[in-house]
């Protein structure tokens, strides 16, 4: 039992349902586009050219300055 239609959504001891499943994808690919025009914009990219390089993934510092992604295709993400 819960204050509001909203109030249990993410406890941890239960499934989602299907149209929480669907509000948290929403929110994560709303964000995730927040960060793809976020970097575009600071960086000067195209965002095409920043979602090809990110897909979505999570890297630590060390693993992206370690890795291609940070030799190679993060070369132009590079503060001065």
């Amino acid at each position: 039992m819960g204050t509001s239609e909203n109030a249990s959504f993410g406890n941890p001891f239960r499934r989602l349902d299907a149209g929480e499943r669907e509000k948290l994808s929403g929110l994560v690919s709303h964000t995730y586009g927040l960060f793809i025009d976020t970097v575009a914009r600071g960086r000067d990219m195209d965002k095409e050219a920043v979602d090809v390089v990110a897909q979505g993934r999570v890297w630590t510092g060390r693993q992206a300055s370690g890795s291609w992604t940070g030799g190679q295709a993060w070369e132009g993400f590079r503060t001065p």
